[in-house]
Order: structure tokens, then C-alpha cells, then sequence
């Protein structure tokens, strides 16, 4: 009856999920709180005896990160980034200023977490492929929309390498020699090529 039905209630509210990494790193949490991964809330509906232990296709640190997020969003995303992305008034015009308006009043825990993920290009591709494979939109939408921002409102200079995967820190490196080898290439293409009537010319 009734009695019954609250009582798998409150079973299921206190139930854990343990996630684990390619490192074989155990994290737990409750389950609420994992399934705003689509991927963990299907697995969790079809079967939910089994499906106690994941294993997570990504590294420890990502895991930890994807953990963190879980933990604080308690089971609902709640952040939502308007489309196209604009700046806002007041802003200012560092990117971190920028960033922060994006994500918006009562989400300063949100823009603080994905900045500090994204100072490290690998990291944050890291973040972003297991967020899209775990299907946890709000975090899928934060990575994204960083890597929007810093494409929209870098200087125009820094286009080239706001990307660089070499950044480890949020600091740019000079400008990529690789790159600029390629412009090189590029326009040595672009010159008119000399005819063999030219070489001869020059015999």
C-alpha cells in the first residue's frame, strides 16, 4: 500500500552509485544526484539492482570533475545559457568578466568551476567528450559555451591560439610557429607558378 510505496520512496533517495574512472577510481554518490546523466538514468530505469558501479570512460580527474558537478547540482541542472552569446552590460572586457555574465545571476559556482577546468585546453576537451558521451546536458552546455566565448570575444590577434591545447595555465603562448609555417605555405601557393618558358628563358 501506501506505506510501502513511501518506503521504496525513501530507499531510492538514499541510494548509491559508485562511478568509476579508467584508473580504476571509485567515486560514490547518491544516485539522484548521478542520474542527470541520461546514460546512468536510463540504465538506472531498466535495472536497478545491477547498475550500482559504472564504469566511466574517462580519466580520474575528469571523473572527479563530473562528480563535482553531479554533487552540486543535486540532481537539477538548472543552468541555462541564452543563444547567441552576448555581451552583457557592464561586462567589462576581460574574458573571465565576460564568461561570468554569460552564465548568469546564482550560477558564480558554475562560471568559477568551468573556468578553472578550461585554463587547461585538454582538460576541458577532456570534460566536454565525456560529458557529451555521458549525456549530461547542463555540463555539455557550460563546455560548450566556454569554448564559444572564447572564440566570440577573444581579440581578433588571438584567434589562432586562444585554442592552443599547449595552454595549461589560461595563458596564451606566442604565436604558434606551425601556424606560421602553414601562412607561409599558404602564400608561397598563392604566387603566380613561373612556366617552363620562363626557366628556359633563364638557361
Amino acid at each position: 500500500g501506501l506505506d510501502n510505496e513511501l518506503n521504496e520512496t525513501d530507499e531510492k533517495a538514499t541510494m548509491q552509485i559508485t562511478l568509476v574512472s579508467n584508473e580504476k577510481h571509485r567515486f560514490k554518490l547518491p544516485i539522484k544526484h548521478a542520474t542527470i546523466s541520461n546514460v546512468i538514468k536510463v540504465a538506472f530505469e531498466e535495472d536497478d539492482t545491477s547498475h550500482r558501479e559504472i564504469t566511466f570512460d574517462c580519466p580520474s580527474k575528469t571523473l572527479e570533475r563530473i562528480v563535482a558537478y553531479m554533487k552540486k547540482c543535486e540532481g537539477e541542472e538548472t543552468i541555462k545559457i541564452d543563444s547567441p552569446l552576448k555581451i552583457h552590460e557592464n561586462s567589462g572586457k576581460e574574458l573571465k568578466e565576460i564568461w561570468v555574465k554569460i552564465c548568469g545571476p546564482g550560477h558564480g559556482w558554475h562560471a568559477d568551476f568551468m573556468w578553472n577546468i578550461a585554463k587547461n585546453r585538454i582538460e576541458l576537451a577532456k570534460l566536454t567528450k565525456a560529458a557529451d558521451q555521458y549525456e549530461i546536458k547542463g555540463l555539455l552546455l557550460l563546455c560548450v559555451s566556454i569554448y564559444a566565448t572564447f572564440l566570440k570575444f577573444c581579440p581578433l590577434d588571438d584567434i589562432d591560439r586562444i585554442l592552443d591545447p599547449k595552454i595549461t595555465d589560461g595563458n596564451l603562448l606566442p604565436h604558434r610557429e606551425d601556424l606560421k609555417d602553414t601562412d607561409l605555405r599558404e602564400e608561397e601557393y598563392d604566387q603566380p607558378k613561373k612556366s617552363n618558358d620562363d626557366e628556359k628563358r633563364k638557361v
